[in-house]
């Protein structure tokens, strides 16, 4: 393989590996102050208290189904004449794939958050509702990146290609 291809394929694998780390960050970030909000909201019943704790592990558990599966696809065998051409497209198709799963839980947790927080004070309302916007922009921007990192890789093997 190329010297080229290779950076590709590592650039875009430590691109993934970074943008994992900060979305578990964001997301531990996010359980601490949901935590320590309701350490500050007695007034929340513990049910509902309850329900959000799911709906954040729910997240959590998303995000690293995810996690996993992008990183199944690193694993490719690099070392074949097509390999980075292959290993790109399947990579991007996972992570394709894992998004649209991100999006269903997103959707799904969107849902149960409007249905929870109808009942809480309109100031508790909008802390729920301002970390589970902060959490989706993130996502949304995590996949923004990893795009364009793809477009560009394309862009370079095509390039790379033609010469």
């Amino acid at each position: 393989m190329s010297n080229l291809l290779e950076y590709i394929v590592d650039f875009n694998k430590k691109a993934v590996e970074q943008s994992f780390k900060m979305l578990d960050q964001t997301s531990k970030q996010t359980g601490k102050m949901l935590e320590a909000f309701f350490d500050y909201a007695p007034q929340i019943p513990e049910d509902s208290k309850n329900v959000f704790r799911n709906f954040y592990r729910n997240s959590t558990e998303g995000l690293e189904s995810i996690k996993k599966s992008v990183e199944a696809t690193l694993n490719v065998d690099v070392n074949e004449t097509e390999a980075p051409v292959q290993m790109l497209k399947v990579f991007e198709e996972s992570v394709q794939n894992a998004f649209v799963l991100a999006s269903k839980i997103q959707e799904q947790n969107q849902e149960l958050v409007s249905q929870l927080t109808a009942d809480l004070p309109k100031e508790g309302k909008q802390i729920i509702e301002f970390l589970s916007e902060t959490l989706n922009n993130n996502i949304e921007a995590f996949k923004d990146i990893i795009n364009k990192n793809f477009a560009l890789a394309n862009k370079i093997i095509e390039e790379n290609q033609k010469t």
